[in-house]
């Protein structure tokens, strides 16, 4: 049995997402899994209550599970402190570790508490980052991690998204923006990138979809609406069909995030699998992600708009290239999870039957 922990949509984000789609991986492949669930189940002051009681609970559980071998689902800020307990309950416990990570803000600068973690886990536990690049960074910043490699998040991405028809030869550009509706997701910036398109005359227009996820934003967004009642259309929280259908009307999709946590955002990878390029932020893993054709990312000390304007004005002469390349950066993504997800698959099974994790 693989004791399994880690927060599971509702609601769904990028890190609830990937525990849910990893989780369901192993199960497809036989292994048993024993489901801890830290996350809110729903919104509001009940959701906040829920989590805060499972993330308590959480470490009695893992403790009290008979399995050889522990996944946790990292956490950031302040919930790196139960992290550490769950990872002192695995360690109590004689089980092995499988620590998974989805933030950047701890690489970026030296956490304490983070290197208390890596201590605490022990060199022989291993860390999964969502690139390459960003294991290498954990291993360099925390001498105490001994052991961690890339999974990325492109096998965690809806298979109808790579179903969808090519980008036609409209002349119209829609660019789309897609989150937890943020100031730090870069909602502001997306549209000042609309701001200057339509000021210098190119057929742009504006999809945004998720939820307002502060007043600011949502100020921001209201105010948008009124100068561009034409030009931007607000879906609301999008889920399931109603999010194929955003990406299929998708041509550009803009992601120009500042989030400190962010790492390696799943939202990105949909946009590539629909076969729409991407404008974002050098952050962690994003950079990596969207090299050979996938799109461009750009420095954060740089004005965004001005800046990812010129990709845009490129777009609209070479709309159906620029899409098959988004496609294929996909393409490539996926082979290189799916080559890694077998391999942790067979560590898993190992480890189950008594093995070392190698």
């Amino acid at each position: 049995m693989i004791s399994f922990v880690g927060n599971f949509p509702p609601p769904v984000h990028g890190q609830s997402a990937a525990t849910l789609r990893f989780r369901d991986a192993l199960v497809d492949a036989g292994l048993r899994v024993q489901a801890i669930d830290t996350g809110e189940g729903s919104a509001g002051l009940g959701g906040k209550l829920r989590r805060l009681l499972r993330l308590t609970l959480s470490p009695f559980r893992m403790a009290w599970q008979p399995a050889r071998l522990a996944y946790i689902s990292v956490n950031a800020g302040s919930g790196i402190w139960v992290t550490i307990v769950q990872a002192l309950a695995c360690r109590l416990t004689g089980k092995q570790m499988v620590c998974h990570h989805h933030s950047s803000r701890y690489i970026r600068e030296y956490d304490r508490r983070f290197a208390l973690f890596a201590a605490v886990a022990g060199e022989d536990a291993l860390h999964l980052a969502n690139c390459d690049a960003m294991a290498e960074d954990l291993k360099a910043r925390y001498p105490r991690i001994g052991r961690a490699m890339g999974y990325g998040n492109a096998g965690f991405v809806d298979p109808r998204l790579r179903a969808l028809p090519g980008h036609g030869d409209s002349r119209e550009i829609t660019l789309g923006h897609m989150s937890n509706l943020t100031l730090s997701k870069g909602l502001g910036r997306t549209i000042d990138l609309l701001r200057l398109a339509r000021r210098e005359g190119l057929p742009v227009r504006l999809l945004i979809a998720g939820p307002c996820a502060e007043p600011e934003a949502r100020k921001v967004l209201e105010d948008a609406q009124r100068e561009f009642p034409d030009a931007l259309t607000y879906l609301g929280p999008v889920y399931d069909t109603a999010k194929i259908e955003f990406f299929a009307s998708t041509d550009i999709f803009v992601f120009p995030t500042r989030y400190a946590n962010e790492a390696g955002p799943i939202v990105n990878l949909e946009a590539l699998a629909a076969g729409a390029p991407v404008i974002s932020s050098a952050q962690c893993c994003i950079a990596s992600t969207l090299e050979g054709g996938g799109g461009v990312a750009l420095d954060q000390s740089l004005d965004f708009a001005p800046h990812a304007l010129p990709f845009v004005r490129r777009f609209a002469g070479a709309r159906r290239e620029m899409s098959e390349a988004a496609r294929r950066r996909f393409d490539e993504l996926l082979a290189e999870q799916q080559q890694v997800e077998h391999r942790l698959i067979e560590l898993f099974r190992s480890a189950v039957t008594g093995e070392a994790v190698a």
